[in-house]
């Protein structure tokens, strides 16, 4: 693990030497246009830090991840809350289909809502901009025993080359990220007893599905 987090973090560093490189070339020159090519290699340069400082502190809050409480945690009633957050956006449609019965888990619910959140983030940002990100969420009882939540959005779906590294915390298909996203998810899914699991088909889209188990269900 610490050789892929140095690997990642060794990777800006060549552009970033580079640029300083040429900027010391450069400002011993005293060409006209000496001030552009000066911010546009400290540009640069932030950039590639603001990187470097993304994938230290997620590895660092991966490695640190407080133990999760076991608490009782009525699901229905979670995922309509972070529904709802999306009810007036402009840039994404949400639909749920969440059941009128409560129904509960065990688990921590600030560590739920993280996952499920980032997940539909995720969907959200999958999505090119060539069509209106469409995200559904469902949860459906599967069994007396389990309860299946899926996210299933209408992006650019993951390539089968790189969808066993998915879940890998070194792994990312975002140009700035690290990946720690899902690995912390399905670090946080399996600790409370449940799996986490992905279809996905390329330029149609991609399902998350997390399944848990159920504690007790009420009807509404």
């Amino acid at each position: 693990m610490a050789q892929q987090v140095a690997h990642e973090i060794k990777n800006p560093l060549t552009p970033m030497k580079l640029t300083i490189q040429y900027l010391q070339m450069g400002l011993h020159n005293s060409d006209k246009t000496i001030m552009e090519k000066v911010n546009k290699g400290l540009s640069t340069l932030l950039t590639q830090v603001d990187n470097l400082n993304e994938i230290a502190t997620s590895f660092s809050l991966f490695a640190k991840m407080p133990i999760p409480k076991n608490e009782v945690v009525c699901i229905s009633t979670l995922l309509n809350s972070i529904i709802g957050l999306y009810n007036n956006s402009t840039d994404a449609t949400v639909i749920s289909e969440i059941p009128d019965a409560k129904i509960y888990v065990n688990g921590d619910i600030q560590s739920l809502n993280g996952v499920i959140t980032n997940l539909i983030i995720n969907a959200i940002q999958s999505v090119p901009s060539s069509r209106k990100p469409l995200v559904k969420i469902r949860c459906i009882v599967s069994t007396s025993e389990n309860v299946r939540i899926e996210i299933i959005d209408n992006g650019s779906g993951i390539p089968i080359a790189i969808q066993e590294k998915i879940f890998l915390p070194n792994f990312s298909t975002k140009y700035a990220g690290s990946g720690i996203g899902l690995a912390v998810a399905k670090k946080s899914v399996e600790h409370i007893g449940g799996k986490i699991w992905f279809m996905s088909e390329e330029s149609k889209g991609t399902t998350f599905i997390i399944e848990l188990p159920v504690i007790r269900k009420i009807s509404a």
